[in-house]
């Protein structure tokens, strides 16, 4: 397989059949969309492995699919989320017919904006999937939906958005399990390399 990397508008024009292209924040550093929108069934799947050019959170409300992250097929499904960074080789393998939720996308350029924010490490180390009880999944759902408000806005406030999504990221950091055995130093190393600090 290749290594190249594929953006975000490839990916919804190479495999998604009815994706609107009209959408004011398509170009943004930080979108949010329906799943239901990208998911089925106006999506091709399984699709092949990708290396996308950028970071996702997929955050379902109802219904469950499988993705391959790397080697490993996570199955994810409510009061779950799914986060993949940017240069992992990924492919959405499999849906149900009524997947609802949210998938969120975010340049590395965003993290720049959390460099001052030692939690935000944490991003570069926890596993794929990660579990929500149910009133943190309540809580990202809101935020989501006002994020997608205000992206919608006529007069879109860019710090706004920034701050809805940061409180979005820390809500979801303090439910995430780390990947055993790396040490603070390489949270560190990862961090600084990514958003170049």
């Amino acid at each position: 397989m290749k290594n190249n990397y594929i953006t975000f508008k490839e990916f919804t024009k190479n495999y998604i059949r009815n994706f609107p292209d009209t959408f004011r924040y398509f170009e943004t550093p930080i979108q949010i969309y329906k799943a239901e929108n990208l998911f089925s069934p106006d999506i091709l799947t399984p699709t092949p492995l990708l290396k996308a050019n950028f970071n996702f959170i997929v955050l379902p409300t109802s219904g469950n699919f499988e993705q391959q992250v790397g080697n490993e097929i996570k199955k994810v499904s409510e009061n779950q989320a799914l986060l993949v960074m940017q240069g992992e080789v990924t492919s959405l393998l499999r849906q149900s017919r009524n997947v609802k939720g949210f998938y969120i996308l975010f340049e590395d350029k965003i993290l720049q904006q959390f460099k001052d924010h030692g939690s935000f490490i944490k991003l570069f180390t926890t596993a794929p999937i990660i579990q929500l009880q149910k009133n943190e999944s309540e809580f990202l759902e809101l935020t989501c939906k006002l994020i997608i408000r205000e992206l919608e806005a006529p007069e879109c406030d860019e710090q706004i958005v920034l701050h809805l999504f940061q409180s979005l990221l820390l809500k979801f950091l303090k439910s995430s399990e780390l990947r055993k055995g790396l040490s603070r130093q390489f949270d560190i190393a990862v961090f600084v390399q990514r958003v170049g600090v």
